[in-house]
């Protein structure tokens, strides 16, 4: 009993604690979504300033497709923080898509390749106040995510990831046998109504 005891402190607290790297992680990734966003306005507004100032200039197809390559990046960096964001809530339907983000070496690697995509690709050219933002969420961001992405690398490696999926997989056996014990109850009192209904309708032969 004492054992059951501290052995559920222990799984409460790894609980508690995952949550709170997972919220810091979360927030690592909103912020390189920021930054990829926001590189992507910029690019979109210098664009068009540039196309209202020189509007029959003809553009190169180097920079065409140069310019072209930096917006996929983006996007794909948009995407990919939003897949951290919901790796970490730790849903369970979507974890089934993306199975292999449920394994914290692989879920870290793809955190510090996404930090050095952010490093990378969320820039933006010129010294006004939303190139200097973006620039500001590209340095916290990249180094944040890269910092969560070697914690979750280490914490596999010491079996970490392993002990927090097996307690994620009783919390949801526990969960679906509860239900499953409401369901039982609930059919158990709908025949008990079921028979005091008929045991009045056939009366006192009946008894």
């Amino acid at each position: 009993m004492m054992n059951d005891k501290v052995r559920e402190q222990r799984s409460d607290w790894l609980t508690n604690f995952c949550r709170t790297i997972g919220f810091i992680t979360s927030f690592c990734a909103l912020l390189c979504m920021m930054a990829f966003a926001t590189s992507l306005f910029h690019d979109t507004v210098e664009n068009q300033n540039n196309a209202a100032q020189t509007p029959k200039a003809i553009v190169p197809w180097e920079k065409f497709a140069h310019n072209a390559s930096e917006r996929v990046l983006r996007l794909a960096g948009v995407c990919s923080s939003i897949i951290i964001i919901l790796t970490e809530t730790e849903w369970e339907r979507f974890l089934q898509f993306f199975a292999f983000m449920d394994y914290w070496i692989a879920r870290g690697t793809f955190q510090i390749v996404i930090a050095a995509l952010t490093q990378h690709a969320a820039h933006a050219d010129g010294e006004s106040d939303l190139a200097k933002s973006v620039s500001l969420y590209r340095n916290v961001a990249s180094l944040c995510l890269a910092g969560c992405g070697a914690f979750y690398i280490l914490s596999g490696v010491v079996c970490i990831g392993a002990m927090r999926r097996a307690r994620r997989r009783r919390e949801m056996e526990r969960v679906k046998m509860l239900q499953d014990l409401q369901d039982v109850e609930a059919q158990l009192n709908d025949a008990e109504r079921r028979r005091i209904e008929l045991q009045s309708l056939l009366g006192p032969e009946g008894k």
